[in-house]
C-alpha cells in the first residue's frame, strides 16, 4: 500500500513538473510575440485603420526599436504623420530610416513630399500675392480677402483627379487585386493570387499555350504591370508552392502558375459575374486618396443589377507614371462590418 502511495505522488509531481514546463513555455512564447516587430506592426496598422494615429505613432515606433533595419516600419509612420498633416515629423522619420538603413524607397518618398511641399509653398506665395495685388484695387473687406486665399489654396489641393481611364483601372483591381495594408509587408501568397487573378481571364489578350489551357505572360509585361499600380518591382512567384498546385486524380501535379523561358503561364479559367463601379475619392491627407468602388452583380432572379453590400477601399497616391498614381493598400469592407 505504501508503494502504490509512493508511485501516485511520484507521478502527480512528474505531471505537475511536466504542466509547470508546458505553461512556463507557452507564457515565453506568448511574450515573444507580443514583443515581437510583427505583433507591433499589425497592432499599428489596426490603430491606423481605426484611425487612432497618435496610438498608430506609438506601436510603429516600438516596431522601430525592435527592428531598425525594417525599412516597411518607416515608411508606414510617415504616411501616419501624414494623413495628420505633420509633414515635418514624416520627414524626419524618413530622413532617420534611411540614415539608418539606406533604403532606396525611403530616400524617394522624403525627396517626393520635399519636393511637393516646396511646390505647395510657391503656389501658396503665389496665392497670397494674388490676394495683395486684387486688395490694392478692389476693397476687399478683411474677411473677403481670408476666404479668397482659403478657396485658391483649396483648389490647388483637390487639382488631382481621375479620368474615366484611371477610375477603369481601380474597378479592374477590385476585381483582381488581393487586399494589403502594406505592399512591403505582402506574402507569396499576395503575389500568386494578384498574377493568377490578374491573367487567368486573358484580359490583357496574352497569348494561349499550345494545349489551350494557360494564357502565356511575359515576366517584363508582369514586371511593369506590377511596377505601375503599386510602385514595386515584381519578386516573383513560389511555383512549387502548394496552394500552386492541383490534384486532378491522375496522379500528375498540375500547376496553376508554371515559369518556363522567361514566361509565366497562367491557367485559364471564366470569372464571376459580379462587376464594379467607382463611387468616389477623398482627399484623406497630404498627396493620399481614399476611393471606393462598389461590388454589384445580378439579383438573385437576374432581373435587375444590384449593390452586393460590399466596397472596395483603396488608398492611393498620385505618380508621374502611366496611370497617374500607385495603389498603396487595398481594404474590402462589407455592410455587415
Amino acid at each position: 500500500m505504501l508503494n502504490k502511495t509512493k508511485k501516485l505522488i511520484i507521478i502527480v509531481i512528474t505531471v505537475l513538473v511536466v504542466l509547470e514546463t508546458v505553461i512556463l513555455g507557452s507564457l515565453a512564447i506568448y511574450q515573444i510575440t507580443q514583443n515581437s516587430y510583427e505583433h507591433y506592426m499589425e497592432t499599428a496598422q489596426k490603430y491606423v485603420s481605426e484611425k487612432d494615429y497618435e496610438q498608430a505613432i506609438a506601436e510603429f515606433n516600438r516596431a522601430i526599436e525592435k527592428d531598425p533595419q525594417a525599412e516597411d516600419a518607416y515608411l508606414e509612420l510617415a504616411d501616419v504623420y501624414i494623413k495628420m498633416e505633420d509633414y515635418d515629423k514624416a520627414i524626419d522619420i524618413l530622413q532617420q530610416g534611411y540614415d539608418t538603413t539606406e533604403a532606396r524607397s525611403l530616400s524617394r518618398k522624403l525627396e517626393k513630399i520635399q519636393k511637393q511641399l516646396e511646390e505647395a509653398e510657391v503656389e501658396t506665395s503665389a496665392v497670397v500675392e494674388t490676394v495683395q495685388e486684387e486688395a490694392a484695387t478692389v476693397a476687399f473687406t478683411e474677411t473677403e480677402t481670408e476666404t479668397f486665399a482659403e478657396t485658391e489654396t483649396a483648389t490647388y489641393a483637390e487639382e488631382f483627379t481621375l479620368d474615366d481611364d484611371q477610375k477603369s483601372v481601380l474597378e479592374l483591381m477590385s476585381r483582381y487585386m488581393p487586399e494589403f495594408q502594406s505592399i512591403y509587408r505582402v506574402d507569396d501568397y499576395f503575389w500568386w493570387e494578384f498574377i493568377f487573378y490578374s491573367f487567368t481571364e486573358g484580359a490583357f489578350e496574352d497569348e494561349m499555350s499550345d494545349d489551350g489551357m494557360y494564357y502565356r505572360v511575359s515576366e517584363g509585361t508582369i514586371n511593369t504591370y506590377v511596377n505601375q499600380l503599386l510602385g514595386v518591382d515584381f519578386p516573383g512567384i513560389d511555383c512549387d508552392a502548394d496552394y500552386n498546385q492541383q490534384d486532378y486524380g491522375d496522379g500528375d501535379i498540375h500547376y496553376t502558375i508554371y515559369y518556363e523561358d522567361g514566361y509565366y503561364y497562367v491557367n485559364a479559367s471564366d470569372g464571376g459575374m459580379e462587376w464594379y463601379q467607382f463611387d468616389d475619392m477623398e482627399s484623406v491627407g497630404f498627396d493620399h486618396y481614399k476611393v471606393t468602388c462598389g461590388m454589384y452583380g445580378p439579383n438573385d432572379d437576374y432581373s435587375r443589377d444590384e449593390w452586393y453590400g460590399v466596397n472596395h477601399i483603396f488608398m492611393i497616391e498620385p505618380r508621374d507614371n502611366r496611370i497617374g498614381f500607385v495603389i498603396t493598400s487595398h481594404q474590402i469592407v462589407s455592410e455587415d462590418n
